[in-house]
């Protein structure tokens, strides 16, 4: 049923992102294509790396935080960075400054609550939602602003 090597091919990358697009489960997929669930679950999480944009700050000051956080969010249209949630780091501290550049509204966690942070709180951007037509907020993103 497996294959003997890790990767997939083009033709099965292909595959994947039609059936997937047509709402089959993980499971569906690896049978279609003689791969383990595992493979295909892992291939979909990395191809979710589309809307991250992840910077490597060289120092933890609100200064660098802000230039990279404007830098990794400027490209992406109004619409689709409206909020920006912080957790209570003195590196959070520019909050104004970023909402002026970039147009968003800034929110605070609550101390100790960090599942209010969604970056934080992974499972969400998986979770469907109805607002969303049973979509998890990763997939309606990739569709939206990836395609």
């Amino acid at each position: 049923m497996s294959k003997h090597y890790k990767h997939l091919s083009k033709e099965e990358r292909d595959r994947l992102a039609i059936l997937k697009g047509q709402g089959h489960s993980v499971r569906a997929i690896a049978a279609q294509l003689g791969r383990s669930p595992s493979t295909i679950s892992r291939k979909l999480h990395r191809n979710a790396a589309c809307y991250l944009r992840i910077k490597n700050i060289p120092r933890k000051t609100a200064v660098a935080f802000r230039e990279a956080l404007v830098d990794s969010l400027g490209s992406y249209p109004g619409h689709m960075r409206m909020t920006i949630i912080y957790d209570n780091g003195a590196e959070n501290t520019c909050h104004g400054w970023i909402d002026r550049a970039l147009g968003t509204a800034s929110y605070f966690c609550e101390p100790y609550h960090s599942w209010e942070k969604g970056s934080v709180e992974k499972r969400l951007n998986n979770r469907p939602c109805k607002c969303l037509n049973f979509q998890a907020p990763a997939e309606a993103f990739r569709a939206e602003f990836c395609t």
